[in-house]
């Protein structure tokens, strides 16, 4: 079964309450990937916007599946949770905050990026992306393919079959790409919530969806 197949059952278990979304789960864990020493429930409610009985929940199912561990008090991402991690990154990455000029493809303060792999088949207009987003409390999202060696908008009936490439400095882009890829670009009001806004929409893009 597809990792992220396992951690969406987090979204319907009976266990979670329904307001919980599978990219809240995968930003949780990728938090606690990058603090190798924990994290306390406060920073998990402010980075994930949730409660703190529903980050609480969330911590305890976690638990129970062996995705975090306690030790001294401490939350922290079990071995297991981090290679469940590493397979994710292997379907897209973690959302950064881009270091290219995005100024001619997104408008807003808070922007973040991901890539997804081999994702250009399940994209079709990129208006699935951005609802999702939406959803999520984001602003929005973009997408971007990379066909033909550019990064280039994908087909609408707007664009009549001409084909608008973006130029970006790819030498500021944070991880690898290959043809076929997908680049999201997801918005929000503050960091927390274009983070989210950019996994979900990444998610849009998977096996998941």
């Amino acid at each position: 079964m597809n990792i992220l197949h396992k951690l969406s059952q987090i979204s319907t278990s009976k266990t979670i309450q329904p307001s919980f979304q599978l990219a809240h789960v995968l930003l949780g864990l990728m938090i606690f990937d990058q603090e190798s020493e924990g994290i306390g429930r406060y920073r998990l409610e402010t980075e994930l916007t949730l409660s703190e009985g529903k980050v609480r929940s969330l911590l305890k199912y976690l638990k129970a599946i062996e995705l975090v561990e306690v030790k001294k008090k401490i939350h922290l991402l079990s071995k297991k949770g981090t290679e469940s991690l590493r397979e994710v990154y292997k379907i897209f990455s973690p959302p950064k905050e881009p270091q290219f000029d995005y100024s001619k493809i997104v408008i807003g303060e808070f922007v973040r990026y991901s890539i997804i792999y081999n994702a250009i088949d399940k994209l079709k207009t990129g208006m699935d992306q951005r609802d999702e987003a939406i959803k999520i409390g984001g602003s929005g999202a973009t997408c971007l393919i990379m066909k033909g060696g550019q990064f280039q908008f994908p087909p609408s009936p707007m664009s009549q079959g001409t084909i608008v490439t973006v130029d970006i400095d790819v030498k500021k882009l944070d991880y690898s790409f290959s043809e076929g890829d997908v680049l999201v670009l997801g918005t929000g009001k503050n960091q927390y919530l274009s983070n989210l806004a950019t996994i979900a929409a990444a998610l849009s893009l998977t096996d998941a969806s």
